[in-house]
């Protein structure tokens, strides 16, 4: 039985692409990581209501992302059930996300972008080096927010030899000047921050895929979904999430389960639009435009 790790998974496109891979592949158990426990144990029962035989193929994970000593923890409870059943991981979905935060604008990117490293870098070793796939959960605001940003920001966060160091680098950059921008309101600090931190976790798939080309490392947007993080946006703009044509969170997965079950193994680094058609770093790309054909 392949094993799976889902991230912020206790709600929204998370607990939708658990449910999915639930309904969809009865060879797959997932592990659902979020932050609390009592949570995840609830959207546990809630799935456990829709299909009894779920119940069977879920454990509960307690992971905040923004964490070390949690993420250590997840990764050694989620090795010590791998070792038992004598297989090893078989993909990591990294989804956790946020929009904004109260605690300001690095703990955007302490969850969108370090949360991805954080995970990956600990749990690498307990995946199956022959055949997993890592998908980061991203977003189309990455490719906007480049599409008019700063030439330098653009030509490092596009580059296929981009390094960690180069993202660090950008990434206080992007500290520096947005804290100094005091005539900015919120709302577009928010949203240039949400955009920035997915451009960069955009950029850090391509890092992982080429430092790790025998595993399939790819991200992808889900869509324009209706969630606790787009709602914020939508309460930011004073609009309605209906208004502004978002879809149900079912409608978000196809993507992740494009990349996790049926692309070929070789495609790698690649950001994937909703429709599972590749799509450009630093360019919107609509779903049912023609598929990017890379540099």
């Amino acid at each position: 039985m392949k094993r799976l790790l889902v991230t912020g998974s206790n709600k929204g496109i998370g607990r939708a692409v658990v449910e999915a891979v639930l309904d969809r592949y009865t060879d797959v158990f997932v592990y659902l990581g979020c932050r609390s426990l009592e949570r995840g144990t609830d959207a546990r029962n809630q799935l456990g209501a829709k299909n009894h035989e779920y119940l069977s193929r879920i454990k509960v994970v307690e992971l905040d992302v923004t964490s070390e000593q949690s993420v250590c923890e997840a990764e050694k409870d989620v090795r010590g059930e791998c070792e038992a059943a004598g297989t090893a991981l078989y993909g990591i979905v990294n989804n956790a996300g946020v929009f904004s935060s109260p605690a300001g604008i690095a703990e955007v990117l302490e969850v969108n972008l370090f949360g991805i490293k954080r995970v990956f870098d600990h749990f690498y070793s307990i995946l199956d080096t022959e055949d997993a796939r890592v998908v980061n959960v991203t977003s189309a605001s990455g490719p906007n927010y480049l599409s008019s940003a700063d030439p330098l920001v653009r030509r490092v966060l596009t580059d296929s030899q981009v390094t960690w160091e180069d993202i660090q680098h950008v990434v206080q950059l992007f500290l520096q000047n947005i804290e100094n921008a005091a005539a900015v309101d919120q709302a577009q600090k928010a949203s240039s921050a949400y955009g920035f931190s997915k451009a960069c976790a955009n950029a850090l798939t391509v890092l992982q895929a080429r430092l790790f080309p025998s595993l399939a490392i790819n991200a992808c947007t889900p869509g324009f979904i209706d969630t606790d993080l787009t709602r914020q946006l939508a309460s930011m703009t004073g609009r309605d999430p209906a208004d502004m044509d978002m879809k149900l969170p079912r409608d978000g997965v196809e993507s992740t389960l494009f990349l996790l079950m049926a692309a070929a193994p070789t495609i790698t680094g690649w950001y994937l639009g909703s429709d599972c058609k590749r799509s450009p770093l630093d360019t919107y790309r609509a779903p049912g435009d023609p598929e990017f054909k890379g540099n």
